[in-house]
């Protein structure tokens, strides 16, 4: 962007600023703090899990995804630790954590939005209640269907395909039956 080959980027913080700062008459047209962007759902991360592990290692595959969620929990209760190790991990300054994933495994303006277990499982429809931002209950299969429908439009894809197919949310659905909850809020 910087070199002025390109017209127009998708790109994640810190590269943002760095191109608004550097190049004058720059702008960010739409970034996803915007309602219409947060409702569609189409920027949220999956975790995906071979079929043949689940069928054959469901103990371990519900560990695995409860596991997710207990270290999403101690990053929001312990920011401070959780970030340093992160910065670490990745050789990112601390501040680079805040400004890109977060600041403490929740949201951050500017950053990322982390779904709680109890919002993940609402995107998949095991959990009653709506999701976030306006997204109705099991949302997730209309978000995966926008993003076909997108790579489509962009010659990433040739076809659509039938989302619902692509989704198990057993998983969640055998999270929420044992009663695990978790519900972070933004500090």
């Amino acid at each position: 962007m910087i070199s002025g080959g390109l017209a127009a980027a998708y790109m994640y913080e810190p590269w943002i600023d760095k191109v608004l700062a550097n190049m004058p008459g720059a702008k960010s047209v739409l970034n996803t703090e915007s309602p219409m962007i947060l409702k569609t759902g189409i920027f949220m991360d999956a975790l995906y899990m071979n079929k043949i592990f689940i069928k054959e290692h469901r103990d371990a595959a519900s560990a695995v995804l409860k596991a997710r969620w207990d270290g999403l929990g101690y990053w929001h209760d312990h920011t401070e630790e959780t970030n340093k190790l992160i910065a670490k991990f990745l050789q990112w300054p601390v501040e680079a954590v805040a400004s890109v994933i977060g600041t403490n495994g929740k949201s951050l303006s500017g950053g990322i939005y982390m779904l709680d277990f109890d919002e993940s499982a609402r995107m998949c429809g095991v959990l009653s209640g709506d999701a976030p931002f306006g997204i109705a209950n099991g949302g997730m299969a209309k978000a995966i269907e926008l993003t076909n429908s997108w790579w489509i439009k962009l010659g990433v894809m040739k076809n659509n395909v039938d989302a619902a197919k692509g989704i198990n949310c057993t998983l969640m659905g055998d999270l929420v039956k044992s009663g695990y909850r978790q519900s972070l809020l933004a500090k």
